[in-house]
């Protein structure tokens, strides 16, 4: 696991954990000034990240794609409960990441075994913004 932090993305402080391995990674993105926590698939190749300002294609192919939409179709229970967890609207921002990174850690113990398997294949898969 990697620690780093992208500074300001969009105007908001955001810190990284990559998660890498072989062929595919997780990025857990905390978005402080938003309070929101993201999950990202990562494409990599021979353990190494995509290079430096390449965010969600390079050489035309999807590097990055969104955890919940990589697991809609496949894990469909799962992909509500992430859903339902940005539903959640309290004043306390630290206790709202809190429960979704509680959530997320849930559904990848549930399902990141899947995803690893299925290695590339889960960026072939349409995206759900697509259609």
């Amino acid at each position: 696991m990697s620690i780093g932090s992208r500074g300001e993305e969009g105007g908001s402080p955001v810190t990284v954990l990559q998660y890498l391995g072989r062929d595919l990674g997780f990025e857990v993105q905390l978005e402080w000034r938003e309070a929101l926590v993201d999950v990202l698939v990562v494409r990599l190749r021979d353990g190494a990240l995509p290079p430096a300002g390449t965010y969600y294609m390079h050489e035309g192919k999807r590097v990055r794609r969104g955890f919940s939409d990589v697991i809609a179709a496949s894990f469909p229970a799962q992909h509500r409960r992430l859903r339902e967890l940005f539903k959640v609207k309290t004043p306390d921002r630290l206790g709202r990441m809190k429960t979704q990174i509680d959530g997320y850690a849930e559904v990848l113990e549930e399902v990141a075994g899947d995803i690893l398997r299925r290695g590339e294949e889960v960026f072939e898969a349409p995206d759900p913004c697509d259609r």
